[in-house]
């Protein structure tokens, strides 16, 4: 659909009338040019300015900025519903202010409800990362559960790393690469695995080379402390890694912990 802004005029018009609306999606294909510009900044006004009864939202892939991060903090201020916000793929945090990244983080920080942050692709560094990790940490109303980090530049020699673990009530985390933050902080995610007892599927990726990731992953103990805790579903992973004979197209695999779920993994 190629929407114009009459149209989505007439979208939050309905959608202020209706109190059984719960997601909203805006997918890159419904973009459309017009005399204001993208359609997307008309959008980011009217959902921050109009009260929605919206308990998901999702804006993945539209080219948002950090000039889009004081809309997106008034977005989640006004809507004290939403249980779940995706901005992934978007370039938020290059280049951003100390004032636009504090008032989003800000947002996220005394928001009730908000339980799945999903920021993969955000070009999120090393200060940004503790800081988003601080504004849970420090929030007396935390409550979120799904943190989905993935493709970001922050790398294992952050603060992030001593933040990480105070999280509580997690049940999904996705990090980036092992290449990038180091498997030097395996002892860290294992805390973050311990303390989260919740804690049901926990991703990140490695080069597909288990002469490589197998003897640190052996001299780590990291497995072996992860079945004390009786997590032995994330320890067959390396081990069926050894016995496979192809690699894939991309020559990496997903470390993927699903608690309880053999069928699954």
């Amino acid at each position: 659909c190629q929407i114009d802004s009459a149209i989505l005029d007439q979208v939050f018009e309905s959608m202020k009338h209706s109190t059984h609306l719960e997601f909203f999606a805006f997918n890159r294909q419904n973009q459309a040019i017009n005399a204001e510009g993208n359609i997307v900044n008309t959008l980011l006004g009217k959902l921050a300015s109009d009260k929605c009864s919206l308990q998901k939202i999702h804006l993945r892939e539209q080219d948002l900025d950090a000039s889009s991060l004081t809309l997106l903090a008034s977005i989640i201020n006004q809507n004290r519903d939403v249980q779940s916000l995706d901005l992934s793929w978007n370039n938020l945090f290059s280049g951003a202010t100390r004032n636009e990244t504090n008032q989003f983080l800000s947002a996220l920080q005394n928001h009730p409800r908000l339980e799945a942050l999903k920021l993969v692709g955000c070009n999120i560094g090393n200060d940004t990362m503790a800081n988003i990790l601080q504004s849970f940490v420090g929030s007396a109303v935390h409550s979120v559960r799904e943190l989905r980090l993935a493709e970001n530049r922050f790398t294992g020699t952050g603060s992030w790393v001593q933040t990480i673990p105070k999280l509580k009530q997690l049940s999904t985390l996705s990090l980036p690469h092992m290449s990038q933050i180091g498997f030097e902080t395996l002892d860290v995610l294992y805390d973050v695995i311990r303390r989260n007892m919740s804690l049901e599927t926990f991703q990140f990726y490695f080069e597909y080379t288990p002469e490589v990731v197998m003897p640190y992953l052996k001299r780590n103990s990291f497995c072996k402390r992860l079945d004390k805790l009786r997590l032995g579903y994330l320890g067959l992973w390396p081990r069926l890694l050894r016995k496979l004979s192809v690699t894939t197209p991309d020559k990496t695999a997903v470390f993927v912990f699903l608690r309880n779920n053999a069928t699954a993994l």
